[in-house]
C-alpha cells in the first residue's frame, strides 16, 4: 500500500433549522383570500401560476420579513453574504390533501424554506428523509406544522406531507441559493 495515500472525508449537511417567530398573518391571509390557487395533484398552490410570488408588490411587507430571516440564516449559519430567491409560492392543504416525497434542488448551495402561515394541532407534519430516500434507509425527522414556524433545509432533502387532517394548513415556500 502506498505510504502517501490520502483519504478525504466528504460529508453532506442534512441539518434542519427551525425558528418560531412572531408574525401577524392577518394582512397575508387577506392577500391569500384574493388570489387564485390552482389545484395541482392534491394541493392548492400558486407555484404554477406565479413561480416567484414573493416579488408581487402587494407582498412587500412579507418579502421584508422573509428576506430578513434568510439574511440571518445565510450569514449566521452558512457564513454566506448573498442570496438569490429562485422561486417562491403558497400552498394550501385541505382535509386529506398531501404532497408526495420530493426534493426542491440538488445544487450544493441551494436551500429551501417553509413558513407555516396557518396550522392547527391537526395539521400534517412535514417529514424529512436522508438523501437518497427511498433507496436508502427511511431515517426521518418530522417537523410539526405550527403557525409562524420557519424551517430552513438543504434543497436536496427528500420530504413529504402526509394526508392532512384539518382545513387550515397554509404554507409559504421558497428556494434560494447562497454565495459570498
Amino acid at each position: 500500500m502506498p505510504e502517501n495515500l490520502e483519504i478525504i472525508k466528504r460529508s453532506f449537511d442534512i441539518s434542519l433549522y427551525e425558528m418560531n417567530l412572531h408574525f401577524n398573518s392577518d394582512e397575508l391571509k387577506s392577500y391569500l383570500s384574493k388570489i387564485q390557487m390552482s389545484k395541482e395533484e392534491t394541493v392548492l398552490t400558486t407555484y404554477y401560476t406565479d413561480d416567484n410570488i414573493i416579488l408581487d408588490p402587494n407582498l412587500r411587507f412579507f418579502k421584508e420579513f422573509i428576506f430578513f430571516h434568510i439574511t440571518i440564516f445565510s450569514q449566521k449559519i452558512l457564513n454566506k453574504d448573498k442570496f438569490v430567491i429562485h422561486n417562491s409560492w403558497f400552498q394550501a392543504y385541505k382535509k386529506e390533501n398531501y404532497h408526495n416525497v420530493h426534493v426542491h434542488n440538488c445544487n450544493e448551495n441551494s436551500y429551501s424554506l417553509i413558513f407555516y402561515i396557518d396550522a392547527t394541532s391537526d395539521s400534517s407534519v412535514t417529514n424529512f428523509f436522508i438523501p437518497g430516500f427511498p433507496y436508502t434507509p427511511a431515517i426521518m425527522k418530522s417537523v410539526i406544522a405550527e403557525k409562524n414556524k420557519l424551517v430552513f433545509f438543504p434543497g436536496y432533502l427528500p420530504h413529504q406531507v402526509p394526508p392532512n387532517k384539518d382545513e387550515q394548513r397554509i404554507i409559504f415556500s421558497a428556494n434560494f441559493e447562497v454565495s459570498n
